[in-house]
């Protein structure tokens, strides 16, 4: 793969388009980041609403 050493943000309602598409998700609550990381840390995440969100994927 060609690197390019560039950030790209994707802005996407999506989970699942953003977990294919990139290598960490952030979520943002009222303008401010309550979690960034991969599918893995989303599993473990503290934050309720994370989590819920992660587990629409499951069903």
């Amino acid at each position: 793969m060609l690197g390019l050493d560039k950030t790209i943000l994707f802005v996407t309602h999506d989970l699942r388009e953003a977990l294919r598409l990139g290598e960490r998700v952030v979520f943002l609550r009222d303008g401010r980041v309550v979690f960034q990381g991969d599918e893995a840390a989303m599993r473990r995440s503290e934050d309720e609403e994370v989590r819920a969100y992660f587990a629409t994927l499951e069903g």
